[in-house]
């Protein structure tokens, strides 16, 4: 059985073994030793592919699939879930849930800067094909237009 304390002087033969089980395109590698991981799971209880979070040896995060790594999300839900996750892993759920509470509690009485809600992204699908803050922000912006008519939006004056 591999172990911590034994896995770098078993790691060659155990890859090697099990790779030669493996159909010839696949290749299983040694990217690290991590502590603990949290793994996310589909609606039927299987574990979902490639969206995974891992603390190594360091305390240092590796995040895969996750919004805090997807550049369609706002800064703020990026940033929390980052935290929540290197909070759960280090076995701190209770900040972990006192952050996301205090977070609703900032967002609610409108003490987040605008810049932490902001999505930047460049749109390639229909907005119906798009994440649901893409949606709501472009459904918002078109009911925001047609609610201004052209007498009523601000002019500037030009002499």
């Amino acid at each position: 059985m591999l172990k911590r304390e034994n896995l770098r002087e078993h790691l060659d033969g155990f890859l090697e073994n099990v790779n030669s089980t493996l159909p010839e395109f696949m290749e299983l590698e040694f990217e690290g030793y991590f502590e603990r991981g949290f793994f996310t799971s589909t609606g039927e209880g299987r574990g979902a592919k490639k969206k995974y979070a891992l603390l190594n040896e360091e305390g240092e995060l590796k995040i895969v699939g996750f919004e805090q790594v997807r550049r369609d999300w706002a800064p703020i839900a990026k940033n929390l879930q980052r935290k929540v996750l290197e909070k759960v892993l280090n076995r701190r759920s209770d900040e972990a849930a006192s952050l996301v509470m205090d977070t609703v509690e900032r967002l609610k009485d409108g003490e987040v800067p605008v810049e932490e809600l902001r999505i930047y992204s460049t749109l390639t699908k229909s907005p119906k094909n798009t994440t649901p803050p893409l949606r709501t922000s472009r459904q918002s912006r078109r009911r925001a237009t047609r609610a201004t008519t052209s007498s009523q939006r601000p002019q500037s004056a030009t002499s």
